[in-house]
């Protein structure tokens, strides 16, 4: 199936990606943190028969030129509009992976209307592990914090600590070890970080949207995600069953196609 490279320019910046199939329905797909439009291609290409996937670089990743030094809801909107535009249709459904899926839910505040389904797959925040306590750290200071020209060598130094404590695990250590190493990842890393702060995952708020907005959303979580704690995730979502349907995989944190493709043919 062919690949069309694309390009869309924001008030922001300029997204690029990857374009599959022509019809309809609409698709957009998010990647996760520090993959990129490819990463979503077979997952895509499952889905494109009769139907078009854009598959989009998020700010701070892939081949996308972001000018600012977050993005929010309101931006990703912005893209998805752009795209619309470009299809002559007003509808799309949204997949979402890991850090995709929680920017998928949270544009159901800002365009509503525009949105068919929701697909997210191991949504960030819905118990995510040891990352889940730089949750609180507010937008302001996060931005401060990004900037402070001693924070790198802080993160890795904390983290070894509590590693040889044994208050948390090797992995917060060597996820900073690699994402510190060069100056692209180190922009993609903190731009990411300081972004999600705009994204909420609080189920009440996520409640409340899906009551009012009545939109169809799966919820797909794997039973043996190394980065979300399924226990921690179902019991979040246990607060969203009457309004969010919940399905179990088993593959870890990626995306599962032969998994998931029939969930998504079976409700386009």
């Amino acid at each position: 199936m062919q690949e069309v490279s694309f390009s869309i320019t924001t008030s922001k910046g300029i997204i690029r990606g990857v374009k599959v199939g022509e019809g309809r329905p609409l698709f957009i797909g998010f990647h996760g943190f520090a993959n990129n439009a490819r990463y979503m291609l077979p997952f895509a290409k499952s889905l494109a028969n009769n139907s078009t996937f854009y598959a989009i670089d998020l700010p701070f990743h892939g081949d996308s030129d972001w000018q600012h030094a977050h993005f929010t809801a309101p931006d990703i909107a912005e893209i998805c509009q752009k795209i619309m535009e470009i299809e002559g249709c007003s509808l799309f459904s949204i997949v979402g992976f890991s850090m995709g899926g929680r920017i998928g839910i949270n544009l159901l505040e800002v365009i509503p209307e525009s949105i068919d389904k929701l697909y997210l797959i191991s949504p960030d925040g819905f118990g995510t592990r040891w990352i889940r306590h730089l949750e609180k750290i507010p937008f302001k200071f996060r931005l401060k914090l990004a900037n402070w020209d001693r924070i790198d060598l802080a993160l890795l130094k904390f983290t070894k600590f509590l590693e040889i404590t044994g208050a948390i695990n090797g992995l917060p250590h060597r996820f900073f070890k690699n994402h510190l190493n060069d100056i692209q990842r180190r922009t993609r890393m903190f731009g990411s970080w300081v972004s999600l702060s705009h994204f909420s995952v609080k189920p009440r708020r996520i409640r409340k949207n899906l009551k009012r907005t009545g939109k169809d959303v799966i919820l797909i979580f794997d039973r043996n995600d190394p980065i979300i704690s399924n226990k921690k995730a179902i019991r979040r979502m246990s607060r969203l069953k009457a309004y969010a349907n919940l399905v179990q995989t088993d593959g870890g944190h990626k995306i599962t196609v032969d998994a998931i493709q029939p969930l998504i043919q079976q409700n386009k």
